[in-house]
């Protein structure tokens, strides 16, 4: 019977799940409502705890390329689909503001418009598809993408993981991250019931 670490087969666990979710939040418009933020600091909190300096250069490494790729994967939606695939997404009044936000920030600051959107949640899954409706040129965009996913991505989980040595806050991170998961999961829950209720 071979042997299994349960401490690897944790880590292997934490990458999977932050490659996922942040895959899926870079682009795709079921990430719309995921923590990325929380989570990204939080698997730095907990590779630091592991004290394998090779987990988190791996964590750095699944954040980038789940990062780029799923920008990517919301451009080429934007390209194909259109605008159809945004206004599907923004039916109620917050999200049409925030919809609003988000082109009026292209409009103003194009290519870096796509590395800044990287630090506001909702924003950053609906912009990579208002490059590719508008066409930005690819060449133009995948840089843009690659400096966002570096700064907030990869800079988020070190900043966990060297947070991780200030006493009290990896307690304080593990409630401030049920927290996010409690109101995701909420907002799921009133968006459902608001959807039934409604004639």
């Amino acid at each position: 019977m071979i042997p299994i670490d349960l401490t690897q087969l944790s880590m292997i666990v934490v990458h999977l799940v932050v490659f996922t979710v942040i895959f899926l939040e870079s682009g795709v418009l079921i990430g719309l409502v995921l923590p990325g933020d929380s989570i990204l600091f939080m698997s730095g909190l907990l590779v630091a705890r592991s004290g394998s300096v090779a987990s988190v250069v791996i964590l750095v490494a699944l954040v980038f390329v789940a990062a780029v790729a799923g920008d990517s994967v919301g451009y080429r939606i934007g390209r194909v689909v259109g605008r159809r695939a945004v206004e599907r997404q923004s039916q109620r009044p917050r999200r049409q503001r925030l919809l609003a936000r988000a082109e009026d920030l292209y409009r103003r600051h194009g290519w870096f418009a796509v590395v800044i959107a990287r630090w506001y949640p909702w924003i950053r899954t609906i912009m990579p598809l208002l490059a590719g409706i508008g066409r930005m040129p690819y060449q133009r965009f995948l840089p843009a993408n690659a400096l966002g996913a570096a700064l907030w991505g990869c800079g988020t989980v070190l900043l966990g993981y060297y947070s991780y040595s200030i006493p009290g806050l990896y307690q304080a991170s593990l409630i401030l991250m049920g927290i996010a998961i409690l109101a995701t999961l909420g907002y799921l829950a009133a968006q459902r019931w608001a959807s039934r209720t409604s004639p």
